[in-house]
């Protein structure tokens, strides 16, 4: 199961600001990094009028920006009130002081990157935690209870093999053209803690090639996905009952290690319903759902492109 591939809007961002990330049609809310609520202005200045303030977590939609002024992008907004027109910037050199809403789904997207001072073993970028449960597949060995499915001629394999979880996408089945598959760990069941997967695709370079992580998996029909491209892209979505909802629509970022046999980290830190996502230890976003209170890990691949080999060299999760 794939989501479908969307186009994110044109973003122009200001040459002596932060990156921009919202625009016009937008509904962005106020972050709460700051407990100092948005000013809003009568022009895209700091010495314009105050017209009003917006609290923290309270909503606007973007009319027109970005106007580049004083280092700061600035957007012209409407309150959620409807009746208030004004000028807001979107953020400063120490941080971001609003952030989009998801489109589709309504529920907050902070995307906030920052480089954080990862922990580098070999290609890795680790954080520094204490695991609950970890494997690295030595020698083609776990102490786990992985999925696998060794079967000759089938359209996919999954093994533990080498130093790697591998999944092999032989040929496509008889209903597309894209060859998927995953291999969950079963018996470990969490709610809250740090996930870290070091993965790579032998055909990274093709298009059509998507490696990623399942959270909080139930079955094949019900995850939260989180998967990376060869463009340099990320995406989330959940998976309920067989259709994708997105969550964060494909983002190029320059993050993601991109090339045939490109190793990239995938962390997610689960809060309760909250999650923050980073790639080799660069932020992306964060994002709140109380789908599923609880569920399992799972790695996967999809491509046309076969066959393919993709790896899951590491994976833990952390306190």
């Amino acid at each position: 199961p794939l989501p479908p591939t969307a186009t994110k809007p044109s973003i122009t961002s200001c040459p002596s600001a932060p990156q921009s990330y919202i625009y016009p049609g937008v509904t962005g809310y106020v972050l709460g990094g700051d407990p100092l609520p948005v000013n809003v202005r009568s022009a895209p200045t700091t010495s314009g009028q105050k017209l009003a303030q917006i609290a923290i977590g309270g909503r606007f939609t973007v009319l027109e920006g970005p106007t580049c002024s004083e280092n700061k992008a600035w957007f012209r907004v409407r309150l959620e009130n409807g009746v208030q027109d004004g000028w807001i910037a979107e953020g400063d050199n120490t941080g971001y002081f609003v952030s989009p809403v998801d489109s589709n789904t309504g529920q907050s997207i902070q995307i906030t990157p920052v480089s954080l001072p990862p922990q580098s073993v070999g290609n890795r970028v680790l954080s520094v935690c204490q695991p609950l449960i970890e494997d690295e597949f030595t020698k083609g060995q776990s102490a786990h209870d992985w999925f696998e499915d060794k079967t000759f001629g089938a359209p996919s394999n999954e093994q533990i093999i080498n130093d790697y979880y591998e999944i092999s996408l032989n040929k496509p089945p008889s209903t597309t053209s894209e060859a998927i598959s995953w291999g969950s760990l079963r018996g470990f069941t969490f709610r809250d803690g740090r996930v870290e997967a070091v993965v790579s695709a032998s055909s990274f370079s093709d298009v059509t090639t998507r490696v990623g992580i399942w959270l909080r998996y139930q079955d094949e029909k019900n995850f939260i996905a989180f998967m990376i491209r060869n463009n340099g892209s990320y995406y989330v979505g959940r998976y309920q009952n067989g259709s994708y909802q997105d969550i964060a629509n494909w983002t190029q970022v320059k993050a993601v290690h991109t090339g045939d046999n490109a190793v990239n980290t995938l962390r997610v830190d689960i809060v309760g319903d909250q999650f923050t996502l980073y790639i080799n230890g660069v932020l992306l976003t964060q994002f709140s759902d109380s789908t599923w209170q609880e569920g399992r890990f799972a790695f996967f691949g999809s491509s046309k492109e076969v066959p393919v080999t993709l790896h899951l060299d590491y994976v833990r999760v952390c306190k």
